[in-house]
């Protein structure tokens, strides 16, 4: 399901989620008003609510009065209000999209806004709602959408920043370290002067990516510019003949040595048998090549680290 942010569907998706409780609002107590700072929300039934959110659930007081009941998440203003804590502040906004997603009664999938499944995880998260299942069915959208593995997150998304800020707000480290990667490799970052390529970037963003851009060019430029030794003498001469028109090249046309990873894998996909080398030299150098992207996505984290690190001690 597709979640709209668009304020009249809000309204409409509040409306038709408190049409769910039969009764009057003035004569059903479990139809109660909600109040976040200056915003209301009216005819909001509770018990549907509070069987979502375990904060709610184990907050509110069981309405006796025929009356119209006020729960603010924000601090009470009258004595008819009841006031539920939540360890981190909720917004009107992300309420507005939670009851709009329990009125559509369908699981969210990978074609929603990046901000309303942002909106979802926060309202979720145990710090505020805490309502598990959406928190783990969004995340796990999320997920979806930008895969926490090698090579996996497409970057011609113009979301992938945005995707960063919600990975680090959610600590998804396992996310955060594959959008970096697609970010960083994705983008001609002047590593000297740490020159955004959007401006919408953070200084400590920008920071980072041109740490872990020097990290990748001095790890992977030995590797590139080496020619490949075989186990046979006949290979290695081999490699050498073909190094240059083959790996160094293309390097240079697409700045490979900026992109380990992908350099990698374009050299495994070489046809070197074509080019004199022997199977079993093309299984070990294939090996080789997939053990050093292994490494260098193993290293990744410890890179990310240090440029934290770096980046904080920088601001000292």
């Amino acid at each position: 399901m597709t979640i709209s942010l668009e304020s009249q569907d809000i309204i409409s998706s509040s409306t038709s989620f408190s049409q769910k409780s039969d009764g009057n609002p003035l004569d059903d107590p479990s139809i109660v008003t909600f109040r976040i700072a200056s915003t209301l929300f009216p005819a909001i039934p509770l018990k549907e609510l509070s069987a979502h959110s375990k904060v709610i659930r184990g907050a509110i007081a069981a309405p006796s009065a025929s009356e119209l009941i006020v729960y603010t998440l924000t601090s009470a203003n009258s004595e008819g209000e009841f006031m539920i804590k939540t360890e981190e502040e909720v917004s009107a906004g992300d309420f507005e999209v939670l009851l709009k997603y329990l009125d559509g009664c369908e699981g969210i999938n990978s074609q929603i806004a990046l901000l309303t499944l942002q909106s979802l995880l926060r309202i979720s998260h145990p710090t505020r709602l805490d309502i598990p299942k959406l928190h783990s069915d969004a995340r796990q959208t999320f997920e979806s959408i930008f895969p926490p593995h090698m090579l996996a997150i497409k970057r011609d998304s113009s979301t992938l920043y945005h995707a960063l800020l919600v990975a680090e707000e959610f600590t998804f480290r396992n996310v955060r370290k594959a959008l970096l990667y697609a970010i960083i490799t994705s983008n001609n970052i002047d590593t000297a002067a740490g020159t955004p390529s959007d401006p919408a970037w953070s200084a400590h963003h920008v920071k980072i990516f041109a740490h872990l851009l020097a990290k990748f060019i001095d790890k992977f430029a030995p590797v590139l510019y080496t020619v490949a030794n075989a186990g046979h003498m006949a290979c290695t001469d081999a490699f050498a003949d073909a190094w240059m028109p083959l790996v160094i090249e293309p390097s240079y046309q697409d700045d490979g040595v900026t992109d380990p990873l992908r350099s990698l894998e374009r050299i495994k996909g070489i046809d070197w048998g074509k080019h004199g080398i022997c199977d079993e030299c093309v299984k070990d150098k294939t090996d080789e090549w997939n053990g050093e992207m292994e490494v260098i996505w193993e290293m990744l984290d410890q890179w990310i680290e240090e440029a934290e690190i770096k980046v904080l001690n920088d601001r000292k």
